[in-house]
């Protein structure tokens, strides 16, 4: 999982230069299409391969975020089924029957369709296992109410970019009443 969160890193930089090679060869193709041409072949065979690999290049980012994402999501489930997993909200350990709340809730995360909204104000809820300690960040949704986007700060594209939703009006009441979320 961390060569692919490479990759997405540093893929960023291959997107600019694979968008600035798609724009030069746009002109040589607009060019190729008027009768009296003095585009080469070899200049025609370069332009459309530098418009073509725009699209492949974003392509194959496109599918390799998702896949990061869902097999992010597939170890963010697992960790919560541990036995051993404590969560803290706020630096304070949630109780037994709190704990249960919130992990039921959470293990409903899934991939929801993308609608015109934004995520808001960031919850976090901290997950230990042994040694191991993670964050989980919640961020509700700007449209629809009780729908919160799921972040996780193992990764650097997981943080960035969402690994689920999940729509809870529970985790906000159950944490809310009991005084561990603000």
């Amino acid at each position: 999982m961390h060569a692919i969160d490479d990759i997405l890193y540093y893929g960023q930089f291959v997107l600019i230069g694979s968008f600035i090679a798609g724009i030069i060869g746009m002109p040589f193709l607009v060019r190729a299409t008027k009768k009296e041409s003095d585009v080469t072949t070899k200049e025609l065979a370069y332009s459309i391969i530098a418009v073509a690999q725009v699209f492949l290049v974003w392509f194959s980012f496109y599918e390799a975020t998702d896949y990061m994402q869902q097999e992010a999501r597939k170890e963010v489930l697992e960790l919560l089924k541990r036995e051993d997993l404590r969560i803290f909200v706020y630096h304070s350990q949630l109780t037994d029957r709190t704990k249960e709340v919130v992990l039921h809730e959470l293990l409903h995360l899934k991939k929801i369709d993308a609608h015109h909204s934004s995520p808001t104000d960031a919850k976090i809820i901290t997950l230990k296992c042994g040694n191991e300690q993670t964050n989980l960040i919640l961020k509700e949704d700007s449209n629809v109410k009780n729908e919160y986007w799921v972040f996780w700060d193992k990764y650097r594209s997981t943080t960035k970019s969402e690994i689920g939703r999940i729509r809870s009006e529970q985790i906000e009441r159950t944490l809310t009443k009991n005084g561990d979320w603000g």
